[in-house]
C-alpha cells in the first residue's frame, strides 16, 4: 500500500515541471503525453488493473490544441484523475459530505444539483472544479433569497444583470427583508474569498487548489448554507407555496 501511494505521489510530481509551461501548449504537448503513458505504464506494473481502465478512459477525452486554457484544463483534469487515484489507495475514509445534502431540501432542484456537484467534486480530489461550484452555490441561494421575497432588483446592477458573489454578499447583509444571525454576519464575508479561489481554479493556469483551500471554509459554508436556505424556505411556507 506504501509503495502504491509513493509511486503515485512521484508520477504527481513528475507533472509539476510540465505545469509551470511558458511556451506555446504545441511546445510541451509531447512532454505531458509522455507523463500520460508514464502513469499508464507505472499503474499496470503495479498491477492496479482499475485504476489503469480508469486514467486510460480519462485519457481518450486528451485533444490538443493552440488554446492554452483548453490545454490547462486538460492537464488539470488528469491531475485531478491521478489525485483521485491517490485517494483512493491511501486507506483513509472517503471524505464526508461537503455541504449537508439536508440543508438544501427546502431550496429547488437546481440549487440541490449544484450541492450535489460540489459534494462530488471534493469527494474525488477535483477541487478546482469544487471551488467554482461552491461559487455558484452561494451566489445562487443569496439571488434566491432576493426573489424569494420579491426584491430581485436588489441583487442586480444598473445593467439588470445580477451581481458577482462579492457585492451579492454586501447586498445581502443590507437588505432587511430578512433577520441575518450574528454568525452569518461573520461568515458570509469569509466567503468573499470563495470568488477569488474559483476565479483563480478557473482561469489561472499555474493554480491548482488542494484540499485545505477548501477545508477553510467548511465551517462558514455550513452556516452560510444553512440559514441561506432557511430564509429560501421560511418564505415560501409564508407565501403557501407546497
Amino acid at each position: 500500500m506504501e509503495s502504491r501511494e509513493e509511486m503515485v505521489r512521484e508520477l504527481l510530481a513528475g507533472l509539476a515541471a510540465i505545469e509551470r509551461f511558458d511556451e506555446d501548449p504545441s511546445e510541451v504537448a509531447g512532454q505531458f503525453m509522455s507523463w500520460v503513458n508514464t502513469v499508464a505504464e507505472a499503474l499496470r506494473a503495479a498491477g492496479m488493473t482499475s485504476e489503469e481502465s480508469m486514467w486510460n478512459s480519462a485519457g481518450e477525452n486528451i485533444k490538443f490544441t493552440s488554446d492554452s486554457p483548453a490545454f490547462v484544463m486538460h492537464m488539470k483534469m488528469m491531475k485531478a484523475v491521478l489525485l483521485g487515484i491517490y485517494h483512493r489507495i491511501g486507506g483513509s475514509e472517503a471524505a464526508s459530505d461537503l455541504i449537508d445534502p439536508e440543508l438544501v431540501d427546502g431550496t429547488r432542484a437546481y440549487v440541490q444539483k449544484v450541492a450535489i456537484q460540489a459534494n462530488g467534486c471534493y469527494e474525488r480530489g477535483w477541487y478546482d472544479a469544487c471551488a467554482v461550484m461552491l461559487r455558484k452555490l452561494i451566489e445562487t441561494l443569496i439571488i434566491e433569497c432576493f426573489e424569494a421575497v420579491g426584491k430581485e432588483s436588489g441583487a442586480k446592477n444598473q445593467s439588470g444583470e445580477y451581481l458577482q458573489l462579492g457585492d451579492l454578499i454586501s447586498a445581502f447583509l443590507a437588505e432587511t427583508s430578512w433577520h441575518v444571525s450574528r454568525n452569518t454576519k461573520g461568515a458570509l464575508p469569509r466567503l468573499r474569498e470563495v470568488k477569488e479561489l474559483g476565479d483563480l481554479a478557473a482561469h489561472s493556469r499555474r493554480f491548482v487548489a488542494n484540499q485545505r483551500d477548501i477545508d477553510k471554509f467548511a465551517k462558514d459554508l455550513r452556516t452560510v448554507v444553512q440559514e441561506l436556505a432557511y430564509i429560501i424556505s421560511a418564505q415560501a411556507k409564508s407565501q403557501g407555496a407546497p
